[in-house]
């Protein structure tokens, strides 16, 4: 597939960036999208969006939520026209005021905040992220989390992965990308891991799951390992305990 038929594949200037597709791309989701992360073009976005987020964790907590929006938004919206996106209604404003219920247009996000390209994270502004949120994004893959999703303490999202086999992955030298989405009102407990593989089903009963493309957790808790899948994704449903203790990584995609 050539790259040119996704637009949203651009540098923090807007320009194109060079990736390819693999896989099918059939109704077990996207296919994986394949991308020279070691380019200069890939690694200077990976620089600004490190410097946005230094700049981001380096302000107090109790700052004016103005400055902590506009900081959030040169992680994720770099290239913009501050003038059309005029006052900016934060998270936790909208908690203390009744009259902006419901308005929040930028999550609560407490530092440190890690991306590593910021450019395709899409987050509802009534989500409330917790201290050491880390988010392994590419440039090539949206990563969306939804409204009133509450987002525990070093949580981490993994959209990125390499070839696993050593020569491909010497032969190849790309990383390679694919979506990761957390529905509405999910919540996500202390040091949970959502991984690049996601359970398309999963007998509970049995514990047996096959594996399908695409990550999708809607209305439900992740602090166990257990889920319910349907055809548009998978549910966190419930929670059990093995003979190792209790896990917490979920492998999406």
């Amino acid at each position: 597939m050539d790259s040119s038929k996704d637009p949203s594949i651009y540098d923090h200037e807007g320009g194109a960036l060079a990736a390819s597709y693999e896989g099918s791309g059939n109704d077990d989701g996207p296919a994986r999208v394949a991308f020279p992360a070691g380019t200069v073009e890939f690694r200077a976005v990976r620089n600004r969006c490190a410097q946005a987020c230094r700049r981001f964790n380096e302000t107090p907590e109790d700052a004016a939520p103005a400055q902590r929006s506009n900081l959030w938004l040169d992680i994720v919206r770099p290239v913009r026209d501050r003038n059309i996106d005029g006052p900016t209604i934060t998270h936790d404003e909208a908690l203390s005021n009744p009259d902006k219920k419901g308005k929040a247009q930028t999550p609560f996000v407490k530092p440190p905040f890690h991306a590593d390209y910021g450019l395709r994270l899409i987050i509802g502004g009534s989500t409330f992220i917790n201290r050491g949120c880390m988010i392994m994004d590419t440039p090539v893959a949206d990563i969306r989390i939804g409204n009133h999703c509450n987002i525990g303490p070093h949580c981490t999202l993994v959209g990125v992965s390499h070839e696993t086999h050593p020569k491909a992955r010497l032969e190849k030298g790309t990383s390679m990308g694919r979506h990761i989405t957390i529905g509405d009102n999910v919540w996500l407990g202390a040091n949970v891991t959502i991984l690049f593989r996601l359970q398309r089903w999963c007998d509970n009963r049995r514990r047996r799951c096959d594996w399908g493309r695409q990550c999708c957790y809607q209305e439900h808790s992740a602090h166990g390992l257990g889920t319910r899948g349907t055809s548009q994704g998978c549910e966190i449903s419930r929670r059990f305990r093995t003979q190792r203790g209790e896990r917490n990584s979920y492998i999406v995609g």
